[in-house]
Order: C-alpha cells, then sequence, then structure tokens
C-alpha cells in the first residue's frame, strides 16, 4: 500500500498505540510531553510554546475553569484567535473534563447567541481581540473568562483530573448547507482513533511541521492540531483571515513545512509556488471535491518526493478513505479518486432503495464503524436517524453521510458530490464529475463546476460554470460543442456561465448556493438573423417559449441554445398542432436549426 511506502520511508515513525484509545486526549499528551519537553509544540508568526510551555498553560487553564464550575460534559465556548493561547485553552478545556466549542468571530450576533443558547453554556474562554465580540453577544449569565489575566492566581504544579475516553471533546456545529445548523459531538476515543487512522496512514513523526490553516470552529481543524500534538510533531498556526493567501507561500517555503492541510480551493492559490517546498513530503487535500486539475498542478510543481494525499472524511465520522498520488504517477483517467479503505472504517455505497450498488453504479456513501460521532447535541431523533445500529455487529453503527460515489471493481471510490445538491435529470443519476473532468479538459478552462438547479417548469436541469486562464470567456460554440462531441445527450447543460472567479465560502469552500443563476441570454457567437416568413417567424415564437430565451437567430441550433430532447419533443407537439406535421426528433437532432425546419415544413 502507498501509506506503508511512505511510513517506510519516513525516519523514526512510530505506529500510533492502540492502548491510547483505553485514555484520553490529556493523557496522550502528557505521554508526549514526558518524552519531548524540550521540543517545540506550537510555532507561530512570532511565538513558540514548548510541550512544557504548552502543559503548563493549559494547566492553568484547566484550573481556572474548574474554579469556575466546570466539570465533566460542561461545554466552554472559546473566542480566540488562532495561535498559541487558543491551543492552550483547548488543551485546558478537554484536561478539565469539559468540551470546546470555538465560535466563529465573522458570525452574526444573533446567530452565535442561538448557539449559546443552544448549548446551555455558561463560560466563555476570549482573548483581547475578542473581548467586544463576546460582550455584545444578547446571551446573559455567561461567565467571560481572559486566561492570561487569571493564570497568575493559581499554582504552577500539575493538574491531574482523570479524563474518560468516553467524556466529550467538542461540538463542532455544521454549516447548515443542508439543513439546519446542528452540533456534531464526539468523545476523546473516537478522536484518537482518527489520529491513529491519519498517524498510521500518513507516517506522521515527531520530525513533521504540520500547517494550522483551518479556523479552530471548523472541525478540519481537529486532525491538523492534534496530529502534531499527540505525536510530538509541531503544529504551524497560519491565520489566512489576518495574513491573506498571499503570504501564505513565502510563509511555507521559510518554515519549511513538510505537511500540507487545506481544501483545494486554497491549495491552488499557492500550487504554482510548489517547487519552493523543499521540505514538504504530504500535501492532504480534504473538506471539499478535489479534481483532476489539482493532480495536474501537483504533477507540474511539486518536488517528485512529495505526496498528494486526497482524503474523505466527515465531522460525523472522520477521515474514511485516502488516495495517494505521487509526481511521477499517471494521472487518473476520469477525475481525482478518494481511494482506499482507512483502519477500522468500512465504506459502502447503497442506490436510492437502500440496496447494496454494484461496482460502477452511484450510490450514497455509508461509512461502518465503532468510531463514529455520537450524534448531535439535544437532538436524539436526529442522531438515531443518522446513525443506525448495524444489525450484525452491535459495536458498530452505519452512518449514511448523504455524499455520493462511485466504486471501481479494485474498491476505489470516486467522490461525487452531495446527494442533496444532485437530484435527477430526466431519470439519470450524473456524475457531476465526468462533466467538470471534460470542460478542464478545454484548453484555456482553469476550474469548472458542473451543479444541478431546478427551472421555472420545476424540472432539474444541468447547468455548468468555468473561470478561465485568461479571466476572458472562452467562445461559447466551441465549448458547447466540446461537451456535446464527449457527453451522452442527458449530460449536455442548459448553461455554460463563465465566472472570474468562483465564489467561496469563508473556509475556502466552493460555495455552490452563491452560483449565480444562469441567463437566459443568447452566447452563441455567430450573426443573429430574423425570420424571413411567417413559418419562420411562428417557429421562432414557438422556440422563445420553450426555450425562455428572446435572442433566437435561424440559423441557431436547438442543441447550442440549451435545448435537450424533452424540448424537442416538446417543439415537435407545437409543430403538429400549428402546422399538421409529423417532424421525427431524429430528423430535427440532424436539422436542428428554424430555417431548416421550416425548409422541411414548407415542402409538401
Amino acid at each position: 500500500m502507498p501509506s506503508d511506502i511512505l511510513k517506510s520511508q519516513t525516519d523514526g515513525f512510530e505506529p500510533f498505540p492502540r492502548a491510547a484509545l483505553g485514555a484520553s486526549i490529556p493523557a496522550r499528551f502528557r505521554a508526549i510531553v514526558r518524552r519531548f519537553p524540550n521540543r517545540i509544540a506550537v510555532h507561530g508568526k512570532k511565538e513558540m510554546l514548548t510541550y512544557a510551555e504548552l502543559d503548563r498553560q493549559s494547566d492553568r487553564i484547566a484550573e481556572i475553569l474548574v474554579e469556575q464550575g466546570a466539570a465533566g460534559g460542561t461545554p466552554v465556548l472559546l473566542a480566540m484567535e488562532q495561535g498559541k493561547l487558543a491551543i492552550a485553552a483547548i488543551l485546558g478545556i478537554l484536561k478539565s473534563a469539559s468540551f470546546y466549542v470555538a465560535l466563529d468571530a465573522k458570525a452574526n450576533a444573533g446567530e452565535l447567541g442561538r448557539l449559546v443558547e443552544d448549548l446551555g453554556a455558561k463560560l466563555m474562554l476570549i482573548d483581547e481581540a475578542n473581548r467586544d465580540l463576546a460582550g455584545a453577544l444578547p446571551i446573559e449569565n455567561v461567565e467571560l473568562i481572559d486566561p492570561p489575566r487569571l493564570a497568575r492566581r493559581f499554582s504552577h504544579g500539575s493538574f491531574e483530573r482523570l479524563v474518560s475516553p468516553d467524556a466529550l471533546a467538542y461540538a463542532f456545529y455544521t454549516s447548515g448547507t443542508t439543513g439546519k445548523a446542528k452540533a456534531v459531538i464526539d468523545c476523546h476515543r473516537n478522536v484518537l482513533h482518527n489520529i491513529l487512522r491519519y498517524t498510521n496512514n500518513l507516517g506522521i513523526t515527531a520530525n513533521d511541521r504540520l500547517t494550522l490553516l483551518q479556523s479552530l470552529h471548523f472541525s478540519g481543524s481537529v486532525s491538523s492540531l492534534f496530529c502534531a500534538l499527540l505525536n510530538g510533531a509541531t503544529v504551524y498556526p497560519f491565520d489566512l483571515h489576518h495574513e491573506g493567501a498571499a503570504a501564505l507561500a513565502d510563509w511555507l517555503a521559510e518554515q519549511e513545512i513538510t505537511i500540507y492541510h487545506s481544501v483545494p480551493s486554497i491549495f491552488r492559490l499557492i500550487a504554482h509556488e510548489g517547487k519552493r517546498f523543499t521540505r514538504l513530503r504530504l500535501v492532504r487535500l480534504e473538506g471539499d471535491q478535489a479534481s483532476l486539475r489539482d493532480a495536474e498542478l501537483f504533477q507540474q510543481n511539486f518536488p517528485a518526493s512529495c505526496t498528494l494525499v486526497n482524503g474523505l472524511g466527515a465531522t460525523e465520522c472522520g477521515i474514511v478513505r485516502q488516495f495517494f498520488f505521487r509526481p511521477s504517477d499517471s494521472l487518473p483517467s476520469r477525475s481525482l479518486p478518494i481511494g482506499y479503505p482507512v483502519p477500522d472504517v468500512e465504506v459502502y455505497l447503497v442506490d436510492d432503495q437502500g440496496r447494496p450498488a454494484s461496482a460502477g453504479e452511484i450510490g450514497e456513501i455509508a461509512v461502518k464503524s465503532r468510531y463514529l460521532a455520537l450524534g448531535y447535541w439535544n437532538q436524539p431523533e436526529l442522531s438515531a436517524a443518522a446513525f443506525v445500529a448495524s444489525p450484525d455487529d452491535t459495536e458498530t453503527r452505519v452512518y449514511h453521510t448523504g455524499d455520493l460515489g462511485v466504486m471501481s471493481e479494485d474498491g476505489c471510490l470516486d467522490y461525487l458530490g452531495r446527494k442533496d445538491s444532485q437530484p435527477k435529470v430526466r431519470g439519470h443519476r450524473l456524475n457531476l464529475t465526468q462533466v467538470e473532468t471534460v470542460l478542464l479538459n478545454i484548453p484555456g478552462v482553469r476550474e469548472a463546476v458542473a451543479v444541478i438547479k431546478t427551472d421555472s417548469a420545476d424540472e432539474h436541469r444541468l447547468v455548468t460554470y468555468y473561470t478561465s486562464e485568461t479571466r476572458a470567456p472562452l467562445e461559447f460554440t466551441a465549448v458547447q460543442q466540446q461537451l456535446q462531441a464527449h457527453l451522452p445527450e442527458h449530460y449536455w447543460p442548459i448553461a455554460i456561465v463563465h465566472l472570474d472567479p468562483l465564489p467561496l465560502t469563508v473556509n475556502g469552500k466552493l460555495d455552490r448556493q452563491a452560483l449565480p443563476e444562469p441567463t437566459k441570454e443568447r452566447q452563441l457567437s455567430s450573426p443573429l438573423i430574423e425570420p424571413r416568413n411567417e413559418i419562420e417567424a411562428v417557429l421562432r415564437a414557438v422556440w422563445r417559449e420553450i426555450l425562455e430565451m428572446n435572442e433566437i437567430g435561424i440559423d441557431d441550433s436547438f442543441l447550442l441554445l440549451g435545448g435537450d430532447s424533452l424540448k424537442m419533443m416538446r417543439v415537435l407537439n407545437r409543430v403538429r398542432q400549428e402546422f399538421d406535421r409529423e417532424i421525427s426528433i431524429s430528423e430535427f437532432f440532424l436539422q436542428p436549426t428554424i430555417a431548416q425546419l421550416s425548409d422541411k415544413l414548407a415542402r409538401p
């Protein structure tokens, strides 16, 4: 396996011990502190902490929390800028047997207030930068704690509190893109197993330097943070919001980062600088769909010794699949897969009826494991529906992810996006990655997205978006013809929209909800020729109604205007009504213009 090769090529690799799963995150951290007290644990832009210093700071924060009433199962809010204090605060919360809930400082006060009310939280750790935010929240009876101001009141001895592996570790609120925002809760044992999966698959060692680019209120930060701190490695926080993406490449090179982790869109911003990252051995892409273009960028720009790891994970289940790609490897034929199994996690696909999907058949991704998240905070019915007991093993549960995939014969998994964003089009469950791959292969296309939208007739239609290398739109007809030449008819989009750039969420993922509705304007570059006779005028009126488009020339192809076989059938039904003539759909496909159809109708 590629992971075995990685471990064999990594000096000093030690497998993450399964025995650690029977304790807690603080217990594992203390074992690392004893081994590496003087090693750098956190390396910020202007600040560093050794493991011993981080241990002492987090002990003081744990003491403060306990004095303020923190106990097992207590939620503690975290409103801090990314850096050493926030990391010490997370460890301090966990040491106190409480669980942490990091807040998004950019969210509006009303939204944060509802979150706090949902949790019933009474304690909030803050720093100076977030004091005004905390004070503006519409909440009562929440104690604001500024650790540096209180730490001197407490002892400098070791803080000890036994924490169960089954104790809650954190709650992460989902984005709400698939419904009402909900808090995923998980325990120390499951977090530790997730770190075990990463460590043992990627060969993480105490010599590694790991990025922490994700804000702490995103669950992707967990693996970056604890893959470092629970292996004796160094975590390097970088605040993209304040520092800006333009500074990221210089920082990666200067700090000699060895393991990089981000969503694909952030990776694309620094990909052309990859040759400078001489110490970089792993690029982890997760959190959004990666493409063949990302693999090409990696192949062209990164050192031969580096490995791209494309993974699939979720807050509810941790990492479940990984695909390893080296610059010397041949590009996959269709898309960049999410790959093969990780330890103790079974992944399979189910069709719309809940039956196992066959190899090559699109299905929903289901995850079976004994290390799934505990559920959703204060939502037992939703938890029971999402995490279903396995009928053949009382210790495992099954989580249906809501993501679509297709499995190859050898067990390699391709990710196809969210199920709820991919309703069927004319009875077909489309592989949107296939459409995006064809678009990306068109010269001049830089990024591509395919989505399903609902038109005015409440029918599902395929719409594509792209950015170009020159930032100018490509010739529409050429792009449309390329798509039609390489895709089945039911895959033809009704619109091809040029954007610059694609919209992104605050955490760098593609913001599908912000993709604009396609216009009804004619995009063909050929001259618009007006009707020459009454037949052509009637036909254009029919086309305008069915295509919902005003600018239509008599030499325009019905297919290039976004028409499909169903709309063709509607046109031919109207032709029968208006002219009492039968024209076959195959004839229309061969001669799909108003002028050609008019010539047929004019002949007896």
